[in-house]
C-alpha cells in the first residue's frame, strides 16, 4: 500500500548570452518628406518565440521600428516601418536535455545612417538576449508505504523542500482610462508616439483564481498646438495613470500558494478627445505561475525484509550489487550502518560511506 503525491518542479539549468548582427533598410513612406535629422529611433522586439531541440536553442521574432524625424523643411514627421525586420538568435544545446524551457530577455542596440538623399535609413547594430534555461521535472514522491500480505517493508525517509508548480497561464486583457495634460505642458496638436509599462501593485490567490491589480504608466511624444507652422516636439510623462484589475482562472490553485506574475504591455491606442485630454486603451498580457512551497518527509529507500535467521553466522561477507546501499545492507542483515562502517574502515574514506558494485563488505551479525 502506497501513499504518494504528484510533484512538478522547474529547475534553472543555466543562464547564457547569445547575440547576432543586425542589418536592415527602412524606407520613408512615399507620402512623407525626406529625413534631415532623426530625433528618435525606437526598435522593439515583437512576437518573440522560442524553440528547443536536442541540438539547438532558438529565439526568433520581429523588430518594430518607429522613427521620429525632422524634414528638410524643418517639420516634424513620424512613421512606423512598413518593412518586416526579423531576427534569429541561436546557441548549441550542450546540456543533453531535449525540452528546455527558454525565458529570453531581448535587447536591441541599433545604429543608423541616412542614405539616398534622406529616403532610406540603413539600420545596423546588434540583437542580443539573456536566456534563462529551465528543465521541468514530473515525479511522484512516496510519503508512506506498507507491505501487503504480511510482508515487512523497511523505509528510509528524508525531508525535501521544493516549490511544486501547480499551474501556469498567460492571459491578455485591456484597461481604459483618460489622462489630462498638466498645466506645465503645452496643448496637444498631434500625438507622435507612446510608450507604456505595467506595474503589479497587489495580487491574491483564491480557489481556482488569481486576482491581479496594478497600474500603467505612459510617456507620450506629441506636437504642441501653436500658431507657428513648425510645431515643437514635447514628451509628457504620466506615472501610474491607468489602473487595471484582472481575474485569471487557474485550476488547482488555492489560498496560501505563491504566485509569480509578470505583466507586459502589448499595445497602446490613444484617442485625442481635445487639446488637453487623451483617451487611453492599453492591451496587456499577464504571465502567471503558481507554486506551492512544500516540506515533506518522503521515502528515499525501501526494502522488503525477510524473517531473521534463528542462528545467523558471526560474520557475513557480501559482494555489493547494483542498487545496494549501506542502509539496505544494514536492514537486510539486521544490523546498523555504524557497525558496518566500524568493520570496514575503508568506508570512512568514501563520501557518506557510499558502497559501489563489486565492493566486498564485511558485515558483523552478532
Amino acid at each position: 500500500n502506497v501513499r504518494d503525491v504528484s510533484l512538478r518542479t522547474q529547475a534553472l539549468v543555466k543562464r547564457i548570452h547569445v547575440k547576432n548582427d543586425l542589418s536592415a533598410t527602412i524606407k520613408v513612406p512615399g507620402d512623407l518628406s525626406n529625413i534631415s535629422k532623426i530625433l528618435s529611433l525606437d526598435v522593439q522586439p515583437q512576437g518573440v518565440e522560442t524553440k528547443s531541440t536536442p541540438d539547438t536553442l532558438l529565439v526568433m521574432g520581429n523588430l518594430q521600428v518607429d522613427v521620429v524625424y525632422q524634414s528638410d523643411e524643418g517639420f516634424i514627421n513620424f512613421f512606423a516601418s512598413q518593412e518586416k525586420v526579423t531576427f534569429e538568435l541561436s546557441a548549441d544545446n550542450d546540456f543533453g536535455i531535449a525540452e528546455l524551457m527558454i525565458v529570453p530577455e531581448v535587447l536591441v542596440l541599433p545604429k543608423f545612417d541616412i542614405t539616398e538623399d534622406g529616403q532610406v535609413i540603413k539600420l545596423e547594430g546588434q540583437v542580443s538576449a539573456d536566456l534563462a534555461l529551465y528543465q521541468s521535472h514530473h515525479a511522484r514522491a512516496i510519503l508512506e508505504m506498507n507491505g501487503a500480505g504480511g510482508a515487512v517493508i523497511e523505509v528510509r525517509t528524508d525531508t525535501i523542500k521544493l516549490d511544486n508548480v501547480i499551474n501556469e497561464k498567460a492571459q491578455q486583457s485591456s484597461a481604459q482610462g483618460v489622462i489630462e495634460i498638466a498645466d506645465d505642458y503645452p496643448a496637444i496638436r498631434e500625438i507622435v508616439k507612446s510608450w507604456a509599462t505595467a506595474q503589479v501593485t497587489d495580487s491574491r490567490i483564491d480557489e481556482d483564481k488569481v486576482f491581479v491589480e496594478g497600474t500603467i504608466s505612459l510617456e507620450i511624444s506629441y506636437l504642441a498646438h501653436t500658431e507657428e507652422e513648425k510645431k515643437p516636439l514635447y514628451c509628457g510623462v504620466f506615472r501610474n495613470a491607468i489602473p487595471f484589475q484582472q481575474v485569471i482562472a487557474l485550476g488547482g490553485v488555492a489560498a496560501g500558494m505563491v504566485g509569480e506574475i509578470d505583466v507586459k504591455v502589448r499595445e497602446v491606442r490613444l484617442d485625442l478627445i481635445n487639446r488637453e485630454t487623451v483617451e487611453v486603451d492599453v492591451v496587456y498580457r499577464s504571465n502567471v505561475k503558481v507554486t506551492q512551497p512544500l516540506e515533506e518527509e518522503v521515502v528515499v529507500e525501501a526494502l522488503e525484509i525477510a524473517q531473521p535467521e534463528e542462528n545467523p553466522p558471526t560474520i557475513t561477507y557480501v559482494l555489493v550489487q547494483k542498487n545496494d546501499t549501506l542502509w539496505k545492507l544494514a536492514k537486510r542483515y539486521y544490523t546498523s550502518t555504524d557497525i558496518i562502517i566500524s568493520a570496514n574502515s575503508w568506508l570512512r574514506e568514501r563520501e557518506a560511506g557510499r558502497v559501489l558494485p563489486g565492493d566486498k563488505v564485511c558485515i558483523p551479525r552478532k
